[in-house]
């Protein structure tokens, strides 16, 4: 199940932003599997963002600085200005090849 389309509840980092599946859990996809983390219990340090079509999620940080997804952050008033929005579909199209390689859409969320 992949995440990105729910407002968390309170400010997060855009990665976790742009994977969350609650107001205040991200779905992490490990191998096959897709789990549902809290926030506070994710080390943005140890992963990266993977978005396809349907969606993103964080996966296992790969140590490639140059194959990173880096979301759109917000405005002061919650907004996202359209070069950042525009850079970050041109990232995701750009990972695609990437992404498509770990699918998400068989994958299964599993609580804590």
């Amino acid at each position: 199940m992949p995440g990105g389309f729910i407002e968390p509840a309170y400010p997060v980092d855009p990665e976790l932003a742009a994977a969350a599946i609650t107001p205040r859990e991200a779905v992490i996809q490990i191998r096959d599997e897709a789990y549902a983390a809290p926030f506070h219990d994710i080390n943005v340090d140890k992963v990266e963002l993977a978005c396809d079509t349907t969606g993103c999620a964080l996966i296992p940080d790969d140590g490639n600085p140059h194959n990173d997804i880096v979301p759109p952050k917000k405005n002061y008033d919650g907004s996202e200005t359209g070069a950042k929005r525009q850079s970050f579909n041109k990232q995701v199209n750009h990972n695609k090849q990437q992404i498509d390689q770990k699918p998400m859409q068989d994958s299964h969320v599993h609580g804590h």
